[in-house]
């Protein structure tokens, strides 16, 4: 199996049982599925309460990564998104996309691995007004690399 078909695997894998915790709890923490250089699987629940924990949050999964050889990873959490065709169109909504006037709310899916191979998507979250939480189907993302806190964890910082 290649690293690719690999990656794939596990974001598929990732994907589908994400959506059944979602549907029998109806929210989700963020957590990591990481596999390392042995085939050993480590899943880790990583909730945070603002920035700085997140941030430190992620320096220590960097760390643990590093020192277990992760060859690949996929994350999952809520997340705000907002849809639009260029960066100029969020403005100042960068990094605080819960306060931009289209936001949507969803379940992101990213997974990365040591060659640097990424695949994203997510579920959008729909919250009836009298109905439990249920989501939209699956829309991947048709980019091929994407940068932010949560992402490139298995590269070196600099």
């Amino acid at each position: 199996m290649t690293t690719t078909t690999k990656l794939q695997h596990l974001f598929d894998h990732a994907a589908k049982r994400i959506a059944v915790f979602f549907k029998e709890n109806g929210e989700v923490a963020p957590m990591w599925h990481a596999v390392d250089r042995d085939g050993e699987n480590m899943l880790i629940v990583t909730p945070w309460q603002n920035q700085d924990e997140k941030e430190s949050t992620v320096d220590a999964l960097r760390a643990l990564f590093r020192s277990r050889g992760v060859t690949r990873y996929v994350f999952m959490g809520e997340a705000w998104t907002v849809l639009a065709p260029n960066l100029d169109d969020v403005g100042s909504y960068i990094g605080r996309f819960k306060e931009h006037p289209d936001r949507r709310e969803a379940l992101a899916i990213h997974a990365e691995d040591e060659d640097g191979s990424q695949l994203s998507g997510w579920y959008y979250i729909l919250r009836p007004e009298h109905a439990p939480a249920t989501l939209s189907p699956l829309h991947m993302n048709e980019a091929t690399h994407i940068t932010g806190t949560l992402h490139g964890l298995l590269k070196e910082q600099t």
